[in-house]
């Protein structure tokens, strides 16, 4: 079993809204913070949004929301000492101004917002995820389902951050076994069909050869594509690892007594209220430096991401889906 605190899917939640939904976000969570006392801001013809993205006109104070999927320091500070300078030119009687972000900033930030309230001399908060869950901390379930436009079917009336624990049932899906002759054959031929690739493209490369090498060439890869899987159980065999992924595609393999055991993992996900399954896949473009394997929900495939461990199906994860920019 793999325990998980509504603590941590909250703080998940909160990390996976970006952009124009943090700000959807943002506004959710302080209407129903500051019911009385808060309005939302949006820009308006050339006048803009009068440099925040809303505030509280009793306490006079003014938010901002940051839910960028990537942003450089610099770019950060210079958008911030913007909106602090805008603020004041266009509000009357700011009392206090209040960044919402959907990341903990670095300490470089920090150090630039302090410069900034006292060159300002103005009252500067900052909010990350864990402000933002204290805040949460106690609010009717109803009410945080609401904040985060997510379903918490829950027995508890309010939410206790520290005390309520969610319990899942990973399993492995078992695909096909396969012995262990076969795996030593055919592993021996998938590595064959490399070699004979590689060399024909080579030779190919270095002397010109007619489009029939050329055709060759397409045929091993073809062949090599086919027995990928057994490449990938031979070096099971080989190395002696408990685990080990295949090259093309997200499957196990380990070996199971004489025979060797082709598998995929799957859990129920974690996430109150939902019924999807979390089965493995490949990580986005952006998150491959991070993670060669990670667990998508069938429900929420964007939203709703793990890591996979040794254990099975890990812990939620937030994951970049920003598609990488050619050059």
């Amino acid at each position: 079993m793999h325990p998980i605190t509504v603590k941590k899917i909250i703080d998940h939640a909160i990390r996976s809204f970006h952009e124009k939904e943090f700000q959807k976000f943002g506004d959710r969570l302080l209407t129903e913070l500051y019911p009385d006392d808060y309005h939302s801001t949006r820009a308006g013809g050339r006048y803009g949004d009068f440099s925040n993205d809303g505030y509280s006109p009793k306490s006079r104070t003014f938010f901002h929301f940051y839910g960028p999927w990537r942003d450089t320091s610099k770019k950060l500070k210079l958008k911030m000492q913007s909106d602090v300078s805008g603020c004041l030119e266009k509000q009357k009687n700011v009392k206090k101004i209040v960044y919402i972000t959907n990341n903990s900033f670095l300490g470089e930030i920090e150090t630039h917002i302090d410069e900034m309230k006292r060159k300002f001399n103005m009252d500067i908060e900052t909010w990350g995820p864990e402000r933002i869950l204290q805040k949460m901390d106690g609010l009717r379930i109803k009410t945080v389902s609401y904040i985060l436009d997510m379903a918490l079917d829950l027995n508890e009336q309010h939410i206790a951050l520290n005390e309520e624990v969610i319990s899942y049932e990973p399993y492995v899906r078992t695909l096909r076994k396969h012995s262990h002759r076969t795996v030593r054959v055919r592993g021996l031929l998938s590595i064959s069909f490399f070699i004979i690739t590689v060399s024909l493209s080579l030779l190919n490369i270095l002397f010109n050869f007619s489009p029939v090498t050329g055709l060759s060439v397409l045929l091993s890869l073809g062949a090599l594509f086919t027995q990928h899987r057994y490449l990938a159980i031979y070096m099971v065999v080989s190395t002696k690892e408990a685990e080990i992924t295949s090259f093309f595609d997200v499957r196990f393999y380990k070996k199971e007594g004489k025979s060797y055991l082709e598998y995929d993992k799957v859990a129920s996900c974690a996430v109150p209220g939902c019924t999807g399954k979390v089965v493995t896949g490949l990580p986005p473009k952006r998150e491959k430096n991070r993670f060669s394997v990670v667990g998508y929900c069938s429900k929420e495939k964007t939203l709703h991401t793990y890591s996979i461990n040794d254990d099975n199906i890990g812990y939620p994860v937030q994951l970049n889906f920003e598609p990488i920019s050619p050059k």
